[in-house]
């Protein structure tokens, strides 16, 4: 006789029964209704993405450069009193300008 709980099992004696399920038939999901194609014109036409590439300074753009660079050197002596003057360098310096300007 065998103790309480344990069964005299060999893999021969397992077998597997199927089971049976129900089949649900569901309906197929449903897809999000997608928006109509009434989009804005795109502001990058194909001028300005070429121009990124674009890694060459033209002429007019390096003489705009210079006569840029000389406008604020003039306006760094304009300054009337020391303190403006050093609070417009300190604005050229926080925006990363200043090296531009600096005496040799």
């Amino acid at each position: 006789m065998e103790p309480k709980g344990q069964h005299n099992s060999k893999p021969s004696d397992l077998s597997y029964k199927p089971l049976k399920y129900l089949s649900i038939e569901r309906p197929p999901p449903s897809l999000p209704t997608r928006r109509t194609a009434n989009y804005p014109p795109s502001l990058w036409d194909d001028f300005y993405i070429q121009s990124l590439q674009n890694n060459s300074l033209d002429e007019a753009q390096v003489d705009l450069w210079e006569k840029l660079k000389e406008e604020i050197k003039q306006l760094i002596g304009k300054q009337e009193n020391m303190k403006g003057q050093l609070e417009f360098i300190d604005a050229l310096s926080q925006l990363g300008v200043s090296y531009h300007f600096k005496e040799r």
